[in-house]
């Protein structure tokens, strides 16, 4: 425990402050809300968050009236998603938990052959569904009949993909974090009254095993490369976002070093955003994120790039995952874009050249 009102931490960009509500009350830095005033602390974190424990939120209405334990519950939504990148296999999998119901898919994608295959379940309520509030303990699941998807995080650096599908297809991956290198953690406003907890890894180290259609798959080496995607809170009712992530290998110079790229707009950009790069041990955080394309045609090429002039890519679409829902209280317009990034990224004054980087990009309105 300790004393704080605000931290300025130099390896934040320049003129960024951690910031909290506490004044100076006493606060455990590894959880996410303070016991004493129920408030979140927003901003960066260096440090690894062990609890988001959303049961000490003081969660209100815009006009100040304190809201019920059933509507603190129904609006916290949650989700986690993994990927697995390389030029001869790609795999997206989420969990997401929006009370009302559960949602978990996981497709796979050969890039040489253009074969795509995905499986896609919905628990009713949320049922035989859990994600843990500890991001580094616990294990997340769904179950479905005879599917299975469980994330188990094995520490503060690793994580475990168990996916067993009543077809037959099998998934047993272990996400390692790069030594020296730490996830994007940030916390921030809502809205009048909510939050948005997220953590991000990527270009992380990948090995494991992938079963699909009748074809085991041995996943190890440098060719691999994953990102982890982490997200909770109490989001607007009515979300919309776009998303751009890549992980994979560069050569800079020399050296071949690895390379993770998250971009983000329409959630995270209340005094801080989610976007940054990863480039060997370093983090480099980003200002905000502009992306252009046709939202009737995400098929089309993309164009992305951020206020800072660090990130000019072009993103070309090779396959997608999309998914459409209107149940009136309950609604997604979602659409998951496979495909290879190229263009420039700035590291001050060293430019970094991408050239047909396998990634994700996703145009994603819901209404929870």
């Amino acid at each position: 425990m300790f004393c704080v009102s605000r931290r300025i931490d130099k390896k934040l960009p320049s003129g960024s402050i951690q910031e909290t509500f506490f004044r100076e009350e006493k606060l455990d830095k590894n959880l996410l809300i303070s016991k004493e005033t129920g408030l979140p602390r927003f901003g960066y974190f260096n440090e690894i968050i062990n609890k988001i424990n959303c049961e000490d939120f003081k969660y209100k209405s815009p006009l100040g009236k304190q809201k019920g334990k059933l509507a603190k519950k129904i609006d916290f939504k949650e989700f986690q998603f993994i990927g697995l990148l390389s030029e001869d296999l790609i795999l997206g999998c989420a969990i997401a938990d929006i009370k009302y119901a559960s949602n978990a898919f996981i497709y796979f994608y050969d890039p040489k052959n253009k074969d795509f295959e995905e499986f896609s379940f919905l628990n009713p309520f949320a049922i035989k569904t859990k994600l843990s509030s500890c991001p580094h303990e616990g294990k997340s699941y769904f179950y479905k009949g005879k599917n299975s998807i469980e994330i188990i995080p094995a520490g503060p650096f690793k994580r475990l993909l168990i996916v067993q599908l009543k077809n037959g297809q099998k998934v047993q991956l272990t996400l390692t974090e790069n030594k020296g290198s730490s996830p994007l953690r940030v916390c921030t406003r809502t809205g009048a009254t909510g939050w948005t907890y997220t953590e991000k890894s990527n270009g992380l180290s990948v090995s494991g095993t992938v079963y699909w259609k009748g074809v085991t798959r041995k996943i190890e080496g440098d060719k691999y490369a994953a990102n982890v995607d982490i997200s909770m809170g109490y989001m607007r009712r009515e979300t919309y976002w776009n998303w751009a992530s890549f992980s994979g290998f560069v050569d800079i110079g020399s050296v071949k070093e690895k390379i993770g790229l998250n971009l983000a707009s329409g959630v995270n950009e209340t005094s801080y955003s989610e976007n940054c790069f990863w480039v060997g041990q370093k983090k480099i955080h980003l200002n905000g994120a502009c992306f252009s394309f046709d939202r009737e045609n995400p098929r089309s090429r993309w164009f992305i790039k951020t206020q800072d002039n660090s990130i000019d890519l072009e993103f070309v679409p090779d396959e997608e995952r999309s998914e459409k829902i209107n149940l009136f209280f309950l609604a997604s317009n979602f659409k998951q874009m496979i495909g290879k990034f190229y263009g420039v990224i700035k590291d001050g004054e060293q430019e970094i050249n991408i050239n047909g980087l396998w990634g994700f990009t996703e145009d994603h309105f819901a209404k929870w």
